[in-house]
């Protein structure tokens, strides 16, 4: 769900600034990566490896949807920026 919701701000945030900051979009998009990866590290990672170790199904468990999330955004990144003009 974190990376649902944030994908969905780097996007809007990338959308809403396209006309304005079109030299930035792609500064954007990294920005957003950091953001979701710091994100992680606060406050899912400390649960994950709670035990000592990260198992398969909890590093999946994130990554999944984060990788998911990063083709979405740089396939409409790249069609953003095909159009703007």
């Amino acid at each position: 769900m974190l990376n649902a919701i944030m994908a969905l701000i780097v996007f809007f945030s990338i959308y809403i600034s396209r006309n304005k900051y079109r030299d930035l979009l792609g500064f954007f998009f990294l920005g957003g990566s950091l953001l979701k990866f710091t994100l992680f590290f606060i406050f899912l990672y400390p649960d994950f490896n709670e035990d000592g170790e990260l198992v398969r199904l909890e590093f999946l468990v994130f990554f999944v949807p984060y990788g998911f999330a990063l083709a979405l955004e740089t396939f409409f990144l790249v069609k953003l920026l095909n159009t703007v003009r």
